[in-house]
This record gives structure tokens, C-alpha cells and sequence, in this order.
């Protein structure tokens, strides 16, 4: 098998991360009063469920950014993103982004860092998180990414914060992930965030985090 990030053969951009810096941490203001209520994985046989996510508004050095579901008019603005990461970042994004689970159930839940371009009215992605959790709702994979021209300002330690409280809610009890073993920045993020980094012979490295519930002590 080749490797992803050796590869010349050029990956197509919509789907599959690079590793965020670690930095100065945003500061959750709170959450919109419109938010979505959160369901777990629909329990139909074979369906893989598109999970709803709340909105919510951030404070930070950058201005206010929210945190929200990816949706059908962010197209363009996530075009953007995946440019804005060079061939590099989207080879790594490629690398680590979890395959949705085909057949069985299960659920994914896509949630990107947008702030608001005043003069024109759209949404810039600053950042992205992919959760893909299992049809028992008791795994969850995981990938994230964020600008590079914005390492180092907490973009991608607010994302893992955001990736363990949503596994919380539900119910979730182990959270990894996929990354190769050169996402230096990712690997500190995952190791601050209590994560076990284990290198696996593929050249890739294996995160692995056991969480408890939310309510159980």
C-alpha cells in the first residue's frame, strides 16, 4: 500500500486532515438560544445518520466565530479551506479523515469553525472537525484541521475540547484517531488532551482516549 503523504498522484479535495498548532485558548462565550437539540445515532439498520450539532458563539483575539454544522451553502467557503491548506495539509487531512461507516448504521457529525466576513456578508472556515461514531455509540473517530496561517492561536485545542464534550453527551466511551507520525503539532495536542499516541508499523500513529460518560463518576 502507498503511502498517502509520499504519493504523488494528487488527492481530490472534498473528502478526507491536517494537524492544528497548539496556542493561546479561545473562550467559550455561550451557546445560541436557537441551538439543536443532540440525538444519538439513529437506530435504523444500515442508515447512517447526519448528526445535528448546537451553534455556538465563540470570543477570541480573531472576533467572534461560531462553531456550527457544516451546511450547503459553506461550498465555496470550504473550497477555500481545503486550498488554504496546501498540498501537504490535505495529504494529512486525506491521511487522517475516518471513513463513515457504510453499512450497520452508525452517525457522523460535521462541525466547522466559521467567522463572518462583515464585508461580505459570508462565512470564512477557520478550522473543521469530523466525528464519526459507531452504530453501538460506543467508538468515535475522529479528524480535525484548521488554517496553517492560524497555527498557534488555540484553534486546534478549542476543536479537541469540542470533540470530547460532544462524545460526552453521548455516551461516547473511546475517541481516536488515524494521523501520520510527522503531524508533530497534532501528536503535542493529542498527548495534551490525554490521548496515548502509539506508532503503528504502517508509519501512521494510533490516539486512543477512554472517556466517562458525562454523570458517571
Amino acid at each position: 500500500m502507498s503511502n498517502p503523504l509520499n504519493d504523488p498522484t494528487p488527492i481530490p479535495q472534498p473528502d478526507r486532515l491536517s494537524a492544528p498548532a497548539c496556542g493561546a485558548v479561545l473562550r467559550l462565550v455561550a451557546p445560541n438560544a436557537a441551538t439543536v437539540p443532540i440525538r444519538g445515532p439513529r437506530a435504523d439498520a444500515g442508515a447512517v445518520a447526519e448528526l445535528p450539532a448546537p451553534r455556538r458563539r465563540l470570543d477570541s483575539a480573531l472576533g467572534p466565530l461560531w462553531l456550527r454544522s457544516l451546511r450547503p451553502p459553506d461550498v465555496p467557503a470550504h473550497a477555500d479551506f481545503l486550498s488554504a491548506l496546501g498540498e501537504r495539509g490535505r495529504r494529512m487531512r486525506a491521511f487522517a479523515l475516518p471513513q463513515a461507516p457504510s453499512a450497520g448504521g452508525g452517525a457522523t457529525l460535521r462541525l466547522v469553525l466559521a467567522r463572518v466576513a462583515q464585508a461580505r456578508g459570508s462565512s470564512i472556515l477557520l478550522g473543521e472537525l469530523h466525528i464519526c461514531i459507531d452504530r453501538k455509540g460506543v467508538a468515535a473517530e475522529f479528524a480535525l484541521a484548521v488554517r496553517p496561517e492560524l497555527s498557534g492561536r488555540g484553534l486546534g485545542r478549542l476543536l479537541i475540547g469540542c470533540l470530547l464534550d460532544a462524545c460526552r453527551m453521548r455516551r461516547v466511551t473511546l475517541v481516536c484517531a488515524s494521523v501520520p507520525c510527522s503531524s508533530g503539532a497534532m501528536l503535542v495536542l493529542a498527548r495534551e488532551g490525554g490521548f496515548q499516541v502509539l506508532r503503528a508499523a504502517d508509519g501512521s500513529a494510533q490516539l486512543a482516549l477512554m472517556l466517562r460518560p458525562r454523570g458517571v463518576r
